[in-house]
C-alpha cells in the first residue's frame, strides 16, 4: 500500500488519532490549526506511472476517480493529469476546510481546464448539485465536488498542468 504523490519516495502524514485512521498531508497548515499531532512515514508513489507500469490493461476501464485527501486533492489529481485527459472519468474531490482561496481556485481551474462541469456534491442521492463557478469556491467551509466530463472538449492541453504548478501549498 502507498500514498499517491507527485514523486516516488517517503512522505510524512499527520493523523488526528494514535490509530492512524484519519490523516494526510497538511503542508503549509499550522499543526495547531489542523490538529493532527500523530506522525507516520508513508511510502509515496506517482500513481499515473505506477498504474501504467503495473496495470496498463485496466486503464481503459477507468470511469470514476474519488479523492479525499485533506487538502492534498489537487496534488493527487495533478499526478493523474494524463489519465484524466485520456479517459475523462467522473471525479469526486474534497474541498478541505483549511484550504485557502488560491488553492481552491487552482483546483477549480484544473478541473475546468480538462473541460469538466464542476458541481456541488449534495449527497449520495444527488451527485450533481448546483453547478459551480470559480467565484463559488469559498461559499462553504468544507465540501465535496462532483465533476462531470460531459461532452465539452478540454481547454488548452497544458492548462491543467499549469493550474497544479501554480497552486500554493496551502
Amino acid at each position: 500500500m502507498f500514498a499517491a504523490t507527485p514523486e516516488d519516495g517517503t512522505v510524512e502524514f499527520e493523523y488526528s488519532d494514535a490509530g492512524f485512521c484519519n490523516g494526510g498531508r497538511h503542508e503549509g497548515i499550522s499543526r495547531w490549526r489542523h490538529a493532527h499531532a500523530f506522525r507516520l512515514a508513508v511510502e509515496g508513489r506517482n500513481l499515473d506511472r505506477y498504474l501504467r507500469a503495473h496495470h496498463a490493461e485496466l486503464l481503459p476501464r477507468v470511469r470514476y476517480i474519488k479523492v479525499d485527501a485533506e487538502g492534498f486533492d489537487l496534488t493527487i489529481l495533478g499526478t493523474l493529469d494524463r489519465l484524466i485527459a485520456e479517459r475523462r472519468p467522473f471525479i469526486k474531490a474534497e474541498v478541505y476546510k483549511h484550504t485557502g482561496r488560491e488553492r481552491r481556485e487552482c483546483l477549480f481551474d484544473f478541473l475546468a481546464a480538462h473541460g469538466y462541469a464542476v458541481h456541488h456534491f449534495d449527497g449520495e442521492a444527488r451527485y450533481r448539485g448546483e453547478r459551480l463557478e470559480r467565484s463559488d469556491v469559498m461559499r462553504w467551509a468544507h465540501y465535496d465536488v462532483f465533476c462531470d466530463p460531459g461532452t465539452e472538449a478540454p481547454r488548452a492541453g497544458t492548462a491543467a498542468s499549469r493550474a497544479v504548478a501554480a497552486a500554493p501549498v496551502s
